[in-house]
């Protein structure tokens, strides 16, 4: 082996994967490596009493593994190699096809033994190596290749990385999803992005709008004024809608069922789901201080996944929930954009400060000091007999998407304070991040935001 053909494939990966290059150069090679020259003179490679490569001709047995997957390469958008050896096959690939090329190697002292020994510099540039756990972002269409003798060597990393990989694939034609809304609230239009944002991605959706029961469901208190009948009339008409849904579960037979929160999904639904190995995922879009129904379905889903972390990932292991994972809020770029207003909009919706949301405690209170400026309030739970009766527009109703767009829009300051319901104005404490914050961004418009400890991960 020679010094300058390593320190030229150094020198070629470093402009690709600088951080691949610092771990190589520092990794100790292990006894049990063994470089062995072919009868070809090229060299092979052994490893625990296994060959990576021919003893004979490598070059040739490289020929023939493309010769042999040569229909998935002809056919893929991708392609994703286990194992790097020596890099002869990956050479080889390389010539036969044009397309995008992912190689796996868990084991740096076997890239470093490569990288002394065959000259890579015509695919190092080419070629992306990965030596973690990472699942980078492939093509649809991609094609798994396995490096056999590579894989028996790391068997236990190389079947972890094929079955997430298999998921992959699948996720990539794409899967049937049910998608559950709420009956009513501010989870239901993140359900509709979701809906969206999944048929991007070329998945089968079937959205089951809950909302067609939000009337019938709030009518309840005017049936009875007693706590105790209202309760059990609740409990009855949410059995009813979750019910409903593994009726239509039946119908559709999807492979994932993607519920929001607040969807009226009970445990015996969720149970049924789970005889039947449907998976089920849940995404709990609020804070876990202020609804708790997360304790009652949380050890019932398969996938749980909140905007909180810290104290809320302590209760959630507290209580035996494994599967749970943190994914932040967002907007939807086809909605939330910047837009050309009539002067008639501009008329009704325009003002120095605006806020768009719900009269909460904190906002009740926080708002009084805006009383001197033009400043329009919008969205329901407000008291029209407060000082700030004068501020909210259109009695109080609850404002829809497209009206909302249109306010960040024609607003030269867009308050954005988060919610609470135990202090009278910024929560020091903020640990999520609500939509507004990306929607507002989305429609370019500019906002005042009450400090939140994941903004500066979130915002560049």
């Amino acid at each position: 082996m020679k010094i300058n053909v390593f320190r030229k494939n150094i020198e070629a990966l470093r402009t690709k994967n600088s951080d691949l290059v610092a771990q190589i150069v520092s990794v100790k090679k292990v006894d049990n490596l063994q470089i062995i020259t072919s009868k070809r003179g090229h060299y092979s490679l052994r490893i625990e009493n296994i060959t990576l490569h021919s003893l004979y001709d490598p070059l040739k047995e490289a020929e023939a593994w493309v010769d042999h997957h040569r229909e998935k390469i002809e056919k893929a958008s991708a392609l994703v190699v286990l194992g790097f050896g020596l890099g002869y096959h990956i050479l080889q690939l390389c010539k036969a096809t044009e397309k995008d090329v992912v190689v796996f190697e868990p084991r740096l002292d076997i890239l470093r033994t490569a990288l002394e020994a065959v000259d890579l510099t015509p695919i190092l540039l080419r070629v992306r190596i990965i030596t973690g756990d990472e699942t980078p972002p492939v093509a649809k269409g991609f094609e798994i290749l396995e490096h056999k003798p590579s894989v028996t060597i790391s068997r236990g990393y190389f079947e972890r990385l094929h079955s997430r990989l298999k998921v992959l694939q699948a996720v990539k034609k794409g899967l049937k999803i049910m998608v559950v809304g709420p009956i009513y609230g501010g989870s239901l239009p993140v359900a509709r992005y979701c809906v969206a944002a999944l048929k991007k991605l070329s998945h089968t959706v079937d959205f089951v709008d809950c909302s067609i029961y939000k009337d019938a469901f709030l009518s309840i208190d005017k049936i009875t004024s007693d706590k105790t009948h209202q309760n059990m009339l609740k409990i009855m008409f949410s059995d009813f809608a979750s019910e409903s849904i593994v009726a239509r579960c039946a119908e559709f037979k999807p492979d994932l069922i993607f519920a929001l929160a607040q969807a009226p999904l009970n445990e015996n639904s969720l149970k049924k789901f789970k005889d039947n190995k449907i998976p089920t995922v849940f995404w709990f879009v609020e804070d876990f201080r202020l609804m708790d129904y997360w304790q009652r379905v949380a050890l019932f889903y398969d996938y749980f996944f909140t905007i909180q972390r810290g104290e809320f990932f302590d209760k959630l292991k507290e209580m035996g929930v494994r599967n749970f994972h943190y994914i932040p809020l967002a907007a939807c770029l086809d909605v939330h954009k910047k837009l050309a207003l009539s002067k008639e909009e501009l008329d009704e919706y325009s003002s120095d400060i605006s806020f768009v949301g719900a009269g909460y405690y904190n906002r009740r209170n926080f708002f009084k000091g805006l009383l001197d400026f033009d400043f329009k309030i919008w969205g329901s739970e407000w008291d029209m007999n407060s000082p700030l009766a004068k501020c909210i527009q259109s009695h109080g109703k609850r404002i829809e998407t497209e009206e909302i767009v249109k306010i960040f829009n024609s607003t030269k300051i867009n308050i954005n304070l988060h919610s609470s319901t135990y202090y009278e104005g910024v929560n020091p404490y903020g640990d999520f991040v609500n939509p507004r914050t990306f929607e507002i961004a989305a429609c370019e418009r500019f906002q005042l935001i009450d400090k939140r400890y994941e903004l500066s991960e979130l915002f560049r």
